[in-house]
């Protein structure tokens, strides 16, 4: 105990595999004098996605690393960062002042809105999608050193104060973990409950770069893929790019990228729910279901594409509320869809589906109110709103929270800023195509949805941000089970 009066707390966190599973924060009360105290001992878990009983040696698959940042309530959040440092494992942390890492993070999403429509401020009426047309490679070579810039100095933020509490130099314990994370692996960034900050992971850069350099460009390797139309196989997102073992800090690779090179997922913590599944059963065929806006110009397009990821693939999206709500009640899916709108309203976060905006929007209570919850196929959701407004990660997380603890979903696909229907729609059914048709884990499926956008010289598959645990697989045949059995 400190030899003070005063409440002292001990966080314990449980991993498995390089996965945050529980987090619990053991808070006690030290006095002079002895005395009885009913809430001198307390101890709440506060991040929880699977429980110790689990068999977890047959559902978890070994992870690169898992990140985890906690606000103490006092203007500093703490980092901690359990990695596979191959001959030993990294335990690290780093603490981090809030206004810092709240200016970093809107840096870093301010330079998405400029990729996405030309400036730092949120979207509004009459902005233009800059990838509305096939974009100049000029444009998307400036685009992606913008972008590594701000996902560089984020980086640089969350690791400059790495080893503090271990005697070793921040750069040392910062090289160490980027030699762990240089090939693609499995990344957890764990979002306990009350996370005030969600970190646009995705964006983070971390090879060498002089953000001061009077003239930076795009690695040879990934304009050579982009000429030859071979960018999925490019050496850039498996981590032997020349950049890797003989880096240039005046060059960008988008394989610096996190949200290239590996496969991430935030997982909210479940709550009372069950512990998340390893994979959803789909035997059946598989459900999507959900609501679209039928005012998008896209909409029928986008319905079609989305009938011809899978055969045998059964799908139900509503055209209006009341029908969204029946679909989501009565039915079991493995997906759960929304093509829609959405915003902010005095602080409560909304999806709208149907026609117009005459009719009522949906909110997390009216959903909660519905007695929606999923339990036989533990579904992902898609939140896929187009041209939002003040939709940010943090007020979005209110509806993922509601689907993963009340309504029981294995997670959550979210946006980190305002995105358009064209946008909404490619990544989509790249997604969900190797997702359902192709049984990748969700964090692999969004990695090449986010590349296969890149190779069509869009950048903005960076936006997506996966609220779940990126390991879990769709799979729909025997031998898939037998398989992993």
């Amino acid at each position: 105990m400190p030899a003070r009066s005063g409440t002292a707390r001990l966080r314990c966190n449980l991993y498995f595999n390089q996965v945050l599973v529980q987090s619990r924060l053991v808070q006690v009360m030290v006095t002079q004098r002895t005395r009885r105290m009913p809430d001198a001992l307390r101890s709440v878990v506060d991040f929880r996605i699977a429980d110790p009983a689990t068999s977890l040696a047959d559902t978890t698959i070994a992870h690169a690393a898992s990140l985890h940042l906690e606000g103490d309530g006092r203007g500093t959040h703490e980092l901690r960062v359990v990695a596979d440092g191959g001959t030993e494992l990294l335990c690290a942390g780093a603490t981090i002042r809030d206004g810092q890492l709240a200016t970093q993070i809107k840096l870093a999403r301010s330079a998405l809105q400029r990729v996405a429509w030309g400036t730092d401020t949120p979207w509004r009426e009459g902005l233009v999608y800059r990838y509305a047309t096939p974009a100049p490679y000029a444009q998307l070579t400036s685009d992606l050193i913008n972008l590594a810039v701000n996902g560089f100095r984020l980086h640089h933020l969350l690791l400059r104060g790495l080893g503090q509490t271990r005697g070793t130099s921040a750069f040392d314990m910062a090289c160490t973990l980027g030699k762990a994370l240089r090939r693609p692996g499995y990344v957890q960034f764990a979002l306990r409950d009350g996370a005030q900050h969600v970190l646009p992971a995705a964006l983070l850069y971390d090879l060498p770069l002089d953000t001061q350099a009077p003239r930076i460009q795009v690695c040879a390797d990934f304009e050579a893929a982009m000429r030859a139309g071979q960018v999925l196989g490019a050496p850039c997102f498996g981590g032997t790019c020349r950049q890797v073992d003989d880096p240039d800090d005046t060059v960008v690779c988008p394989g610096g990228f996190w949200g290239y090179r590996h496969a991430l997922g935030l997982p909210v913590s479940v709550g009372p729910a069950a512990g998340l599944p390893s994979h959803l059963d789909g035997r059946d065929g598989g459900w999507l279901t959900g609501g679209v806006y039928c005012d998008f110009q896209l909409v029928d397009e986008h319905r079609t594409a989305l009938l011809h990821l899978l055969p045998g693939l059964r799908i139900e999206l509503a055209e209006n509320r009341r029908q969204t709500f029946d679909a989501l009640r009565e039915i079991q899916p493995h997906v759960v869809y929304f093509y829609c709108h959405g915003g902010v309203e005095r602080a409560v976060p909304y999806l709208r589906v149907g026609r117009g905006t005459t009719e009522p929007v949906i909110t997390p209570d009216n959903l909660f109110h519905k007695g929606i919850r999923w339990a036989e196929h533990r579904p992902l959701v898609f939140l896929n709103g187009c041209r939002t407004t003040d939709l940010s990660p943090e007020s979005a997380i209110e509806f993922v929270s509601f689907f993963v603890q009340d309504a029981w979903a294995c997670g959550v696909i979210g946006t980190e800023i305002t995105v358009f229907e064209s946008l909404a729609a490619e990544f989509a059914e790249e997604c969900l195509r190797g997702f359902l048709a192709h049984g990748l884990p969700i964090g692999l499926a969004v990695r090449q949805a986010r590349i296969a956008l890149l190779a069509r010289g869009n950048p903005l598959g960076l936006a997506y941000v996966p609220f779940v645990a990126p390991a879990i697989q769709f799979r729909r045949n025997h031998k898939e089970f037998d398989r992993a059995a």
